[in-house]
């Protein structure tokens, strides 16, 4: 009767045991299982442009807005006055993958009219926590180095309305309240004559180059990162849009901005990221409490 007694303790030893070895093991697994249980709970993608030419005040437009998952959409500027030679274009792609570019030049040779071209692509995604405890994750992007070129015949100077600019902007945002942005971009308003460079952030390293008839600016690439945790439950939100734009008089003069090449997005993104997540570290106590427990198990042993 001694015997079966001190084995049924023995068993449920055992048992307990096994479970603080599970646990332990479960704890370890931690940061596998909450990169499986995290999901994807929609991804929105979109791109558009807008051509507009205005001769003796009338505005021609070409260009739809077109909204899901886009690889690509561009248009001529049809009906605008320009030399042929570069036809005014304005391009704009992004996929579910959070992947997108955007680009707009032209060269216009027409004294009466002005110009604007617009590309825009817009990414977002959310991810949900659906693990019981906490998750920590770190989104991390690259953005190709946004770049504006000027093309000047007529040496104008930046009272005449001749810019381009390229920009980025990154938002995010969780239902906890927690909100962060990052905003980035490169502009150049003026001619040969005379203009002005702006970019930011003001620790980003630009590089200025010359070509013939005019002149531009290039960024570095950037990489930036969003870091924070997630509540069981909670969900975070990220959203990226790119936009080029080329705009002013059109005698004899054009404009160049991009943020990656729309026409092979797969090698040259504008934009990309990624998120990574893990468990929060389980605090030191539940270590020592497994510890202490095993500890336990085996005085009771030495008792039997």
């Amino acid at each position: 009767m001694t015997t079966k007694t001190n084995d049924f303790r023995l068993g449920k030893q055992l048992n307990v045991y096994r479970s603080v070895l599970m646990n332990k093991n479960n704890l370890l697994n931690a940061s596998a299982i909450a990169a499986l249980a995290l999901f994807s709970n929609s991804t929105v993608s979109a791109a558009s442009f807008e051509v507009h030419t205005f001769i003796a005040g009338v505005d021609t437009f070409q260009g739809p807005f077109t909204s899901g998952v886009t690889s690509l959409v561009s248009t001529d500027a049809d009906g605008s006055t320009f030399d042929f030679t570069s036809p005014a274009i304005a391009s704009a792609t992004a996929n579910e993958a959070g992947q997108s570019a955007v680009s707009a030049e032209g060269i216009y040779a027409c004294g009466s009219c002005l110009f604007e071209l617009t590309a825009d692509s817009y990414f977002e995604t959310s991810y949900t926590n659906n693990t019981a405890g906490s998750i920590d994750f770190t989104y991390n992007f690259l953005i190709s180095g946004p770049s504006v070129e000027i093309l000047d015949y007529a040496y104008v100077d930046q009272s005449s309305g001749l810019g381009a600019e390229a920009t980025a902007n990154i938002f995010m945002s969780t239902t906890g309240g927690v909100t962060a942005s990052q905003d980035y971009f490169l502009t150049v308003a003026g001619g040969r004559a005379s203009h002005i460079v702006s970019y930011t952030p003001p620790e980003s390293v630009i590089s200025g180059f010359t070509t013939e008839g005019g002149f531009g600016y290039q960024m570095d690439d950037i990489a930036g990162s969003f870091a924070g945790v997630l509540a069981a439950g909670e969900t975070v939100t990220i959203s990226s849009e790119l936009i080029a734009a080329i705009y002013g008089p059109g005698w004899e003069v054009g404009a160049k901005a991009s943020i990656g090449d729309p026409n092979s997005l797969s090698a040259t993104p504008g934009f990309s990221g990624a998120f990574n997540v893990s468990a929060v570290p389980v605090p030191a106590a539940i270590w020592l409490f497994g510890s202490g427990l095993i500890g336990l198990i085996g005085v009771s042993r030495r008792k039997v």
